[in-house]
């Protein structure tokens, strides 16, 4: 989990592309590509904070459903 308050949905989507892309990039000597997905979700005063962890849970499977190596936002 990474928690990242005070910043707009684009500011988050453009942090977590640094990090995919960093991970993606990254010389791990490895003999496979290395990926990560993120699942995201924003929490507000309606959603409890297990809502929330729910929702980008929820996120993260669609992510992992579409191909992997991506960030998907929860609805």
């Amino acid at each position: 989990m990474i928690l990242m308050p005070n910043l707009s949905v684009e500011q988050v989507k453009a942090r977590l592309e640094s990090i995919r892309l960093g991970i993606q990039t990254a010389d791990l000597n490895l003999n496979r590509e290395v990926t990560a997905s993120f699942g995201v979700a924003q929490l507000n005063k309606i959603h409890s904070i297990k809502q929330v962890i729910d929702k980008a849970d929820k996120a993260l499977y669609q992510a992992k459903s579409e191909g992997r190596n991506c960030v998907k936002f929860s609805e």
